[in-house]
């Protein structure tokens, strides 16, 4: 008899990115494998990105609420999603991030949830106050009644450990990977008006973009470099020190700030870039570091969390709270060319050892362990 695995896919919808791009990437990984029987619940939107069409291995239900209606969408979640998983007799229930039904189904299912990181725990500054508790209440509740958690890095399951007291056997480290489409470019891509070094992140306290600032206002009006900075990213929690930092340094003709883009106009941006930072103090994992090296792109990147160990040896690393070792280490990047070919040679080497098909397999196996 087949594994009966039922999946919360609902943050696969039309604007994904983050959690929602792991999902669809994960989701689309692990379909492929047909000795699996796969149930998996999904938003609307999801018909947008996926073949919904129905296999012998697969079943599709679209939920009558998403994520996104969070006072509907975790009702239903919570009260209407366990006697979905016992009608359809599940053996393993997943939630991809975060948050497990509160209420029991089936006796004899197993339960896993995917942490990506603990950021309402350890900048709890940088969300709202409501948002903060509530994640963090479910946070402690999920791993509390998890049979397996899975932590997207060792750094993430580290803080887990060390947080909850959790112990060592009932934690499993899966990484992530990136859409297959990041690569490198398959000739020269021309760039118009000035040359551009480009940051992928929310706008909120811990992605570090006022530090990116400071540090490329130093290339600009102290150094004289010819550079523009490009920011993709959607509008975050407590921005308003960017803007005043933009202001300040008189960059508003150099910054551009694109917001949420698709998968083609990001890798597109990638390609013509001069470098990529990741500014960030905190990441579980860190998909702009990953993303970036897959398209052949050199990185500066903070050596913070978990970036280093998704990172390894190929970007220069430098300490987020250190504005002047960023800019020292863009500029040293941007100048030396011997630099850049081996930083990109190591990236590439890098990012080919991550990907969602390892990424399922690892999961699959987690999955039978819990039989």
């Amino acid at each position: 008899m087949s594994l009966r695995v039922a999946i919360d896919g609902r943050r696969i919808r039309t604007a994904h990115s983050g959690l929602g791009v792991y999902s669809f990437e994960l989701i689309r990984a692990l379909i492929e494998r047909h000795e699996i029987e796969w149930i998996v619940y999904a938003h609307p939107d999801v018909r947008a990105y996926l073949d919904v069409a129905e296999a012998d291995h697969l079943t599709w239900v679209i939920t009558p609420h998403g994520v996104d209606d969070h006072l509907r969408g975790d009702l239903w979640k919570h009260l209407g999603l366990p006697f979905e998983l016992n009608r359809r007799a599940v053996d393993v229930f997943h939630d991809l991030a975060y948050q497990l039904p509160l209420f029991r189904f089936s006796g004899n299912s197993r339960r896993i949830v995917t942490i990506h990181d603990l950021a309402p725990f350890t900048f709890p500054e940088t969300n709202t106050c409501r948002y903060g508790v509530y994640w963090r209440w479910m946070t402690r509740a999920s791993i509390a009644r998890a049979d397996r958690i899975v932590a997207v890095s060792n750094f993430a399951a580290n803080e887990i450990r060390e947080r909850f007291g959790i112990d060592e056997a009932r934690i499993t480290v899966i990484h992530s990977a990136v859409s297959p489409g990041f690569r490198p470019a398959v000739e020269p891509i021309g760039v118009r008006g000035r040359p551009y070094i480009m940051v992928v992140a929310n706008f909120e306290p811990r992605k570090n973009l006022t530090g990116l600032l400071r540090a490329f206002d130093r290339l600009v009006h102290h150094r004289n470099l010819d550079l523009d900075l490009h920011v993709i990213g959607s509008m975050g929690w407590k921005n308003e020190q960017v803007y005043r930092e933009l202001k300040a340094r008189r960059l508003a003709d150099r910054v551009t700030f694109e917001g949420y883009v698709g998968l083609e106009r990001m890798i597109a941006a990638y390609h013509s870039a001069e470098l990529a930072v990741v500014p960030s103090k905190y990441e579980g994992f860190g998909f702009p570091l990953l993303e970036a090296m897959a398209c052949g792109v050199p990185v500066v990147s903070s050596r913070a969390s978990s970036l280093p160990e998704i990172g390894g040896d190929a970007p220069e690393y430098v300490d987020p709270e250190d504005d002047e070792a960023m800019t020292e280490a863009i500029g040293r990047v941007l100048e030396g060319s011997d630099l850049r070919r081996e930083m990109i040679a190591r990236g590439l080497e890098r990012a080919a050892e991550f990907s969602w098909e390892k990424s399922a397999m690892r999961y699959i196996d987690c999955y039978r362990s819990l039989i």
